[in-house]
């Protein structure tokens, strides 16, 4: 939003973000939408659901867009990198597993910008994406713990498949 509010503004390079925002939120401008989150009319957590329209408009070509989407891609490298060091595991290899919306959508440029960073810099790293959300390790683990029938983590499994169950 504040890079599609330059844009509209003039601050800012011109972006396809603009077009995407006030579209999703049948605003006439970014700057309305701006104050419709400011003032608590629009929960600030909605602009979460920007997220494929950023990407598809990246992998259009929009500079702007696209450089949002390789700064996740850093962002996430760089997360896992200096896990990898406290953990001693930077020169070993290890399994990364990458979960959330953005990750698990497997969106072309994304995955491609992360095999690039992982591979400077850690190159022994194998990506893993997760295919149901962290909390169904979370569920899993409680349901053993209270000694569940298999039945049980199985319904749960299913719920979270990605087919649905």
């Amino acid at each position: 939003m504040w890079y599609a509010a330059r844009a509209e503004d003039g601050r800012g390079a011109p972006t396809a973000l603009t077009g995407l925002i006030t579209s999703h939120f049948g605003t006439a401008t970014v700057g309305e939408l701006v104050l419709e989150v400011h003032f608590g009319r629009l929960a600030e957590e909605r602009l979460h659901e920007l997220s494929p329209g950023v990407l598809a408009v990246a992998a259009d070509g929009d500079a702007v867009a696209r450089s949002l989407v390789e700064r996740q891609a850093e962002e996430v490298t760089v997360l896992a990198e200096v896990c990898l060091r406290r953990l001693g595991l930077l020169e070993t290899p290890a399994e990364v597993v990458l979960g959330g919306g953005m990750l698990t959508a497997r969106d072309p440029l994304l995955m491609s910008l992360l095999d690039a960073a992982f591979a400077v810099r850690a190159p022994r790293a194998k990506l893993v994406l997760a295919d149901v959300p962290p909390v169904v390790g979370a569920a899993l683990l409680g349901l053993e713990h209270l000694g569940a029938a298999e039945a049980a983590r199985t319904r749960l499994r299913a719920h979270y498949s990605p087919t649905g169950g």
